[in-house]
């Protein structure tokens, strides 16, 4: 339930409801529910001025379970916003790996490119998430980029 809140961005909700939880159960630290919990703490904790704090929390469950395909997304999305393209690119590249999360992480390295630029990259990751789960929004994307790549090559860039 608290996933589904996070994922439409009730934050508040979701604050309320893992405080629930957490009041009602005693989770046992290594159990995958309460990664699951750590995930969403850590989600809430990145929407406000506290986001080192929340990288703190995804990077303790990343020591944990290396490959927690969410985390490291979530991980690569905060180092794209920061800037740090090398990390996002490390993070998504690793996501990438795990078949739960491979489509998503695909999509997040394409767009990432797209963002510095680099259509021919882009497309090659979009085109392996489009393998991987169709989409009709992706393949509208896929056709912009390669439209913006296309345009690129044309004006020289």
């Amino acid at each position: 339930a608290a996933t589904a809140l996070a994922s439409q961005q009730h934050w508040s909700h979701t604050r309320q409801f893992l405080a629930a939880v957490r009041e009602h159960h005693k989770i046992l630290a290594r159990t995958p529910e309460n990664r699951v919990v750590q995930r969403l703490e850590a989600m809430l904790v990145m929407t406000t001025d506290e986001k080192s704090k929340g990288v703190t929390i995804l990077e303790a469950i990343l020591k944990e379970e290396p490959m927690d395909g969410e985390v490291l997304l979530l991980l690569g999305d905060h180092h794209w916003q920061s800037k740090a393209y090398e990390e996002a690119e490390l993070c998504f590249e690793r996501a990438q790996r795990i078949a739960d999360t491979e489509a998503r992480a695909c999509v997040a390295r394409g767009r990432l490119h797209v963002s510095l630029l680099e259509y021919e990259q882009a497309i090659k990751h979009l085109e392996r998430a489009q393998t991987l789960t169709p989409s009709a929004t992706l393949a509208d994307y896929l056709q912009e980029v390669r439209g913006a790549a296309a345009a690129a090559v044309a004006a020289g860039l």
